[in-house]
Protein backbone atom coordinates (compact mmCIF):
# COMPACT_ATOMS: atom_id res chain seq x y z
CA UNK A 1 0.00 0.00 0.00
CA UNK A 2 1.37 3.40 -0.99
CA UNK A 3 4.00 2.28 -2.99
CA UNK A 4 5.90 4.32 -5.17
CA UNK A 5 7.79 3.09 -8.33
CA UNK A 6 10.65 5.37 -9.59
CA UNK A 7 11.75 4.31 -13.33
CA UNK A 8 15.08 6.17 -14.41
CA UNK A 9 14.66 7.83 -17.87
CA UNK A 10 17.37 8.20 -20.54
CA UNK A 11 17.95 10.45 -23.40
CA UNK A 12 19.30 9.61 -26.13
CA UNK A 13 21.15 12.13 -28.59
CA UNK A 14 22.35 11.05 -31.85
CA UNK A 15 26.32 11.07 -32.06
CA UNK A 16 26.25 12.96 -34.99
CA UNK A 17 24.51 16.16 -32.50
CA UNK A 18 27.46 16.05 -29.98
CA UNK A 19 29.80 16.70 -33.01
CA UNK A 20 28.13 19.97 -34.15
CA UNK A 21 28.18 21.16 -30.35
CA UNK A 22 31.85 21.13 -30.48
CA UNK A 23 31.93 23.11 -34.45
CA UNK A 24 30.46 26.03 -32.37
CA UNK A 25 32.75 26.87 -29.99
CA UNK A 26 33.49 30.65 -29.83
CA UNK A 27 36.96 31.66 -29.62
CA UNK A 28 37.27 34.12 -26.72
CA UNK A 29 38.13 37.30 -28.27
CA UNK A 30 39.30 39.01 -24.10
CA UNK A 31 40.45 37.66 -20.77
CA UNK A 32 38.28 37.46 -17.61
CA UNK A 33 40.81 40.27 -15.95
CA UNK A 34 40.10 42.77 -19.03
CA UNK A 35 36.26 42.00 -17.94
CA UNK A 36 36.25 42.84 -14.47
CA UNK A 37 39.70 45.01 -13.91
CA UNK A 38 39.02 48.74 -13.68
CA UNK A 39 38.70 50.66 -16.62
CA UNK A 40 37.09 53.42 -14.92
CA UNK A 41 38.48 56.96 -14.46
CA UNK A 42 39.05 56.42 -10.65
CA UNK A 43 41.70 55.46 -9.00
CA UNK A 44 42.14 51.85 -8.42
CA UNK A 45 42.55 53.14 -4.73
CA UNK A 46 38.86 54.47 -4.46
CA UNK A 47 36.88 52.02 -1.81
CA UNK A 48 33.10 51.85 -2.62
CA UNK A 49 31.93 53.50 0.18
CA UNK A 50 29.11 53.54 2.88
CA UNK A 51 26.73 55.97 1.10
CA UNK A 52 26.82 53.27 -1.88
CA UNK A 53 29.42 55.59 -4.02
CA UNK A 54 30.99 53.01 -6.18
CA UNK A 55 34.30 52.32 -6.05
CA UNK A 56 36.89 51.74 -8.80
CA UNK A 57 35.63 48.77 -11.39
CA UNK A 58 34.50 47.93 -14.48
CA UNK A 59 32.06 49.18 -16.82
CA UNK A 60 30.55 48.38 -20.39
CA UNK A 61 32.32 50.43 -23.26
CA UNK A 62 29.27 49.84 -25.22
CA UNK A 63 27.63 52.73 -26.43
CA UNK A 64 24.17 53.21 -24.65
CA UNK A 65 22.25 53.94 -27.88
CA UNK A 66 22.98 50.64 -29.31
CA UNK A 67 21.01 49.24 -26.10
CA UNK A 68 17.76 51.47 -27.53
CA UNK A 69 15.19 49.84 -29.38
CA UNK A 70 15.85 50.82 -33.32
CA UNK A 71 14.37 53.84 -34.23
CA UNK A 72 14.05 54.94 -30.56
CA UNK A 73 14.22 59.12 -30.02
CA UNK A 74 15.41 58.57 -26.18
CA UNK A 75 17.78 61.30 -24.90
CA UNK A 76 20.57 60.37 -22.64
CA UNK A 77 21.88 62.68 -20.27
CA UNK A 78 24.94 62.67 -18.42
CA UNK A 79 26.52 65.33 -15.70
CA UNK A 80 30.12 66.01 -15.29
CA UNK A 81 31.01 66.36 -11.83
CA UNK A 82 34.62 68.05 -11.90
CA UNK A 83 34.47 68.74 -8.58
CA UNK A 84 35.97 66.10 -7.69
CA UNK A 85 39.43 66.07 -6.43
CA UNK A 86 39.13 69.73 -5.12
CA UNK A 87 40.76 70.81 -2.42
CA UNK A 88 37.29 70.81 -0.31
CA UNK A 89 36.35 67.24 -1.49
CA UNK A 90 37.49 64.32 0.09
CA UNK A 91 40.18 62.02 -1.57
CA UNK A 92 39.15 60.28 -3.87
CA UNK A 93 42.86 59.49 -5.61
CA UNK A 94 42.87 61.19 -8.59
CA UNK A 95 41.32 64.92 -10.15
CA UNK A 96 38.43 65.25 -12.15
CA UNK A 97 40.72 67.65 -14.10
CA UNK A 98 44.03 65.78 -14.50
CA UNK A 99 43.86 64.79 -18.36
CA UNK A 100 46.59 61.71 -17.89
CA UNK A 101 44.02 60.30 -15.47
CA UNK A 102 41.35 60.43 -17.88
CA UNK A 103 42.91 59.07 -20.65
CA UNK A 104 44.53 56.26 -18.91
CA UNK A 105 40.73 54.83 -19.27
CA UNK A 106 40.17 54.88 -22.99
Amino acid sequence: MGYKYFLPAAILVPASTLGSASASYVAPTTTLAAQTSNNTSAANSFATQSNNNRGAGNISKVDVHTLLYPGATTKVYAHLLLWFGGSKHMNIGCRSTDMAQIKSRD
